[in-house]
């Protein structure tokens, strides 16, 4: 799946991360939906299967009551049959459908968890924070950088950047405060 994310990115593909998950598991989701539609089309055949077996069983009563011609017993076998067997399909159907479904959201959320752990350790915190760098400041002094007034500066911290604290963590609650006040917004966490 990386390897198809990165060349649809590479092509720039509208939407390459749907795309990638498509192609690399097209057979088997693919494959569950043919089940399924297989299992949705036997269920609606088999009440039709079912009013032919009981009209045979009817004309089968009629016919011994009235002493008249008896229907073909391999008729009514056949039926028989083709109902167990439609049944019998249909359950397959749904559960391998149910199977690969599971499968497939299985491995695509491993997939997508590998990942996303790869471009995790692949940034840094300021990045994940979506924060610009800091010329010489590192992050933890950047966020507690305050101006003369006692607010902090629009240019560095939570306020600024959205360096976050060292750790990569954002704390954004002073940003809904009328002013700067720490101890709030550590007490809010």
């Amino acid at each position: 799946m990386r390897a198809s994310f990165k060349r649809r990115i590479a092509n720039g593909d509208k939407y390459p991360l749907v795309w990638a998950i498509h192609e690399t598991f097209f057979f088997e989701f693919w494959l569950g939906g043919l089940c399924q539609l297989s299992s949705s089309i036997l269920q609606v055949l088999s009440p039709f299967t079912l009013r032919f077996l009981i009209q045979f069983a009817t004309d089968a009563w009629v016919a011994s009551q009235t002493g008249g011609p008896h229907p073909s017993l391999g008729r009514g076998i056949g039926l028989v049959l083709g109902v167990t067997a439609m049944q019998v399909l249909q359950s397959l159907g749904t559960n391998h459908f149910i199977y690969r479904g599971m499968l497939i959201g299985g491995m695509a959320r491993a997939s997508l968890i590998s990942l996303i752990y790869e471009k995790s350790m692949v940034i840094s915190g300021r990045a994940k924070a979506g924060g610009a760098e800091l010329d010489g400041a590192p992050a933890a002094e950047g966020a507690e950088k305050e101006t003369k007034k006692g607010e902090p500066d629009a240019k560095a911290g939570v306020f600024g950047d959205g360096t976050g604290w060292g750790n990569g963590r954002i704390v954004s609650c002073g940003m809904f405060l009328e002013k700067w006040k720490p101890e709030t917004c550590i007490n809010e966490f």
